[in-house]
């Protein structure tokens, strides 16, 4: 394992190998969502990693690249390390890194769902990936100018909670996500408390969409699943979902209704069903 990865276990079990291995999206950290990994550590052993420069790893985040092919090697070297592959749940960034994942090394994973990774219109993909799309244009997209603009440090942690909980997406979230997400992401600096995700550092990856997912798709040789809806900033709506299955006959695809991005945080109850269900049918 990576020097600086930290993981916190759902499952009673610290020294068993995961069944399932979670990966979360930008800006949040493992233990966001321990709401949802408890409903999971039955009959499943579970262990979720904070990616570098977020929640408690003291991996670097100094070097800038173009692309998410190093939450996806650092994964990589993580799964090297396990004597059976397990099953890659992702949300978001964490679901897109994982299924690079799968189209490198498809000896080291299980399978892989992915609760809407963020997978561009294919044409938007290849253009950022030759440099087309220029870093100065991708920093005028809404979710780079919000996390830029995000505030940074608060006097407390209940003063951070009182903020967050009545803003979106939080608001819609089911009671234990936002707490836990301060918990790791939030760390105290003198007398008050900062963001463990760098603001600057989540933007980035924002940014960063040149790796070829379309094509990592196509090379996928374990079951995927990917969830998608039609609700408040879903990217895998019912279109893309139709067409991305076509991709490949490994891809399996689900569209709830009035899901939104935040399917995780909002509906962990289905969530929960939809990674069991899915592993079922899988074994």
């Amino acid at each position: 394992m990576p020097d600086g990865i930290t993981h916190a276990l759902a499952s009673h079990d610290a020294k068993a190998e995961p069944a399932i291995l979670f990966v979360h999206a930008n800006g949040f950290n493992a233990r966001t969502y321990l709401p949802l990994l408890q409903r999971l550590a039955e009959p499943f052993a579970v262990m979720a990693l904070d990616l570098r420069g977020h929640g408690r790893t003291e991996l670097p985040t100094q070097e800038r690249s173009g692309n998410w092919h190093g939450f996806r090697d650092d994964l990589i070297q993580v799964l090297s390390g396990f004597s059976t592959p397990p099953m890659l749940v992702g949300h978001s960034m964490g679901g897109t890194s994982s299924l690079l994942v799968a189209a490198k090394r498809p000896d080291l994973v299980a399978g892989v769902i992915a609760f809407d990774p963020p997978i561009l219109p294919r044409l938007l993909q290849w253009g950022m990936r030759v440099g087309l799309i220029s870093m100065r244009s991708r920093a005028k997209h809404p979710l780079v100018r919000g996390a830029q603009n995000r505030r940074r440090s608060f006097d407390s942690r209940q003063a951070a909670i009182a903020r967050y909980a009545e803003r979106r997406p939080f608001v819609s979230w089911q009671d234990g996500f936002l707490q836990n997400y301060l918990a790791d992401g939030l760390r105290a600096d003198g007398d008050q408390f900062v963001l463990s995700c760098d603001p600057e550092w989540e933007a980035h990856n924002y940014m960063a969409h040149g790796h070829d997912i379309w094509g990592a798709l196509r090379k996928l040789k374990s079951p995927c699943l990917l969830v998608g809806g039609d609700g408040s900033g879903v990217v895998l709506r019912r279109k893309k979902l139709t067409r991305l299955a076509g991709l490949n006959p490994r891809i399996q695809t689900r569209h709830i209704a009035g899901a939104s991005h935040f399917l995780p945080m909002e509906n962990p109850d289905l969530a929960q069903r939809l990674i069991r269900e899915f592993m079922l049918d899988q074994a």
